[in-house]
């Protein structure tokens, strides 16, 4: 197990296309954790309205990422691209920011909306991008080693995040988080046309089954 684990690592990092939207992916994952955690202590105190404003909140949350994930399976391999996940990728981090900001129910709800959409383009995306980029020897080691550095990025940015907001309200570091965010999303976006031919070199039997009618 630990040596799939190191061949996993080896060629995610060997990688420069999957390194990079795999680091997007896991400061994204530590957002994503940290909020949904945190998200009745926000609902609380920021909203002033305990589980009505959680509930409605991932309520809308979730008609965003299913109204994402219907567009995504009408377009099928070709909707996915790493231009696409960029984009999707600073929207999300935006929006995250922008809920946090957010002292009124509906213009949270809003920007629960975009986290929604744009979360589960960037998640999915991502994920269909290592799938079918890595040949079939590689693909378990790799999604075994992605699978593992999520959850280990989402449990210490919670952790994180909540020992800050001991001392500093939920806020501050999630609007910390999300500069951080967007700082990777701008060294990945000079980067953006590395990144993207770095994915033009696809298994063949991909290529035939995406030519098949």
């Amino acid at each position: 197990m630990i040596g799939d684990f190191i061949d996993g690592a080896r060629y995610i990092f060997g990688h420069r296309g999957i390194s990079m939207l795999l680091i997007l992916m896991l400061l994204g994952d530590v957002l994503a954790v940290s909020l949904f955690h945190m998200l009745p202590a926000f609902s609380t105190g920021t909203l002033g309205l305990g589980i009505e404003g959680m509930t409605t909140i991932l309520a809308v949350y979730g008609a965003g990422a299913t109204l994402a994930a219907l567009w995504l399976a009408q377009g099928g391999p070709s909707r996915i691209s790493p231009a696409i996940v960029l984009r999707a990728y600073v929207i999300y981090a935006c929006a995250i920011g922008a809920l946090v900001l957010m002292g009124n129910l509906w213009l949270a709800a809003g920007a629960a909306l975009l986290w929604g959409v744009a979360g589960q383009i960037r998640s999915t995306g991502t994920i269909a991008l290592l799938q079918t980029s890595i040949p079939d020897e590689q693909r378990g080691r790799v999604m075994g080693t992605e699978f593992l550095f999520s959850r280990i990025a989402g449990g210490i940015g919670t952790y994180l995040v909540g020992t800050a907001a001991e001392q500093h309200g939920l806020q501050v570091p999630m609007l910390i988080a999300v500069g951080v965010c967007l700082l990777a999303w701008g060294y990945a976006y000079t980067r953006r046309r590395a990144i993207q031919s770095s994915f033009l070199d696809r298994p063949p039997a991909l290529v035939k089954s995406e030519s098949a009618p």
